[in-house]
């Protein structure tokens, strides 16, 4: 490598480091291929839960959090991840990287608002189970206002910390104590929002077609934020565990594959467990498919419209050729 700094490269919301000397070009070449291809799966997934519930009303009116929380991890593959690549191939001249001083703490904003977005929303969606399960009349009655104004507030917080977390600089034990508490308060909601779940559904709840129905909807929502657990624990732990001791580059780039990851779940878990999406996204395949026929058909219906206009107009221009020359015959 020929770039000799000692100045640590910044993994975001992670200040996790390795100088280049500890990581070989084709290493970073590996790591950049797999985030890039991560980015772009993450990107196209999360495109495709949106476009599903944004021209679905059933699902858009129902599952209000679910679209913000593909719109927060549709941010992490289509800018976060892919400013991420660009400023870990640049730091280890891979390329040329140019106005670092600016890209580095767009890249930190950008990293952890999308990343504390996605998990702020998850928490959001087990609260609301936690209210449709314990309080169904109400939570029927809850009108759009509320939720507007709750996703309004989220946004608003998961913009703070990283503003907070970039005004503090390089203190980063400091800066963890700005993230870190607000994610593990986000993952003990979510933990304990669903044993409180899981046990009024199986000991509780007394109809057998709502307990069905309530069981399957809360097994997607619980192996969604399972996964989400899996992604965002090793992440915690490896920035903890770098307070003390230094982290191995492995671990660093293993756990942030995970911590963007976690917004790779959403679209294949939508996909299997939610028959009502699969349906939707179904119908949306279906009627493109139907149009785009409909579509050839019309354009082959006049193209020979337009082959016999020709053909006709060629017929016409032939008898009058031949009456022209026998009318010049006959006056001959």
């Amino acid at each position: 490598m020929t770039n000799n700094s000692s100045q640590p490269v910044q993994h975001l919301n992670s200040s996790a480091m390795a100088t280049p000397s500890h990581v070989t070009t084709s290493e970073v070449k590996g790591w950049c291929a797999t985030f890039a291809a991560e980015a772009v799966v993450v990107s196209i997934g999360n495109l495709f839960i949106i476009t599903v519930f944004a021209k679905t009303r059933e699902l858009r009116n129902r599952h209000f959090f679910l679209i913000n929380l593909a719109v927060a991890d549709f941010l992490v593959g289509a800018f976060a991840e892919p400013l991420f690549v660009y400023i870990l191939g640049g730091y280890y001249d891979l390329w040329n990287f140019k106005h670092k001083d600016i890209l580095f703490p767009v890249s930190m904003f950008l990293d952890m608002f999308s990343g504390i977005s996605s998990i702020a929303f998850l928490a959001a969606i087990a609260l609301e189970r936690l209210y449709a399960t314990l309080y169904p009349a109400k939570y029927r009655a809850t009108k759009y206002r509320g939720y507007a104004i709750l996703t309004f507030l989220l946004w608003v917080i998961s913009a703070s910390i990283p503003s907070i977390r970039i005004y503090l600089g390089n203190d980063y034990t400091s800066s963890l104590y700005v993230w870190m508490p607000f994610v593990c308060l986000l993952l003990l909601i979510i933990g304990s929002a669903y044993i409180v779940i899981w046990v009024k559904v199986l000991f509780f709840t007394s109809k057998r077609l709502n307990r069905g129905r309530e069981r399957r909807l809360n097994v997607t929502v619980t192996i969604l934020t399972l996964a989400s657990l899996s992604a965002w624990l090793p992440f915690i732990i490896v920035n903890t565990v770098n307070m003390f001791r230094p982290v191995s580059i492995v671990a660093v780039y293993s756990t942030k594959v995970l911590h963007y990851g976690n917004s790779l779940v959403n679209p294949f878990l939508f996909a299997l467990k939610m028959p009502k999406f699969r349906q939707a996204a179904k119908n949306i395949f279906c009627n493109t498919r139907r149009n785009a026929g409909g579509n050839r058909e019309s354009q082959k219906r006049r193209d020979i419209s337009t082959n016999n206009m020709i053909k006709s107009c060629e017929s016409s221009s032939t008898q009058s050729i031949r009456r022209n020359l026998e009318i010049k015959c006959t006056a001959i």
